[in-house]
């Protein structure tokens, strides 16, 4: 079973915001209080989704904002 498209995006944009920034996974669990094998997890397209808290302390130690949207459903969802 494939991971729902919104962990997957999610999940890649974790990976992508920490390889741009150069740190390690040790280094984000780091500054944000948790463990190494969580940020993993959080970058596997099948893995755990981080709680809300935890994304925006990974927004901030990246420097981004978080945005978090409800949509109105399209057609053939």
């Amino acid at each position: 079973m494939s991971a729902h498209p919104i962990k997957a995006e999610i999940a890649r944009q974790i990976r992508s915001l920490r390889e741009r920034t150069g740190l390690s996974q040790s280094a984000v669990a780091d500054d944000i209080g948790t463990s190494q094998s969580n940020v993993a997890r959080w970058e596997k397209p099948d893995g755990h989704m981080p709680n809300i808290q935890s994304l925006l302390n990974l927004a901030e130690i990246y420097g981004v904002d978080l945005k978090v949207e409800f949509v109105e459903k399209s057609n053939g969802t």
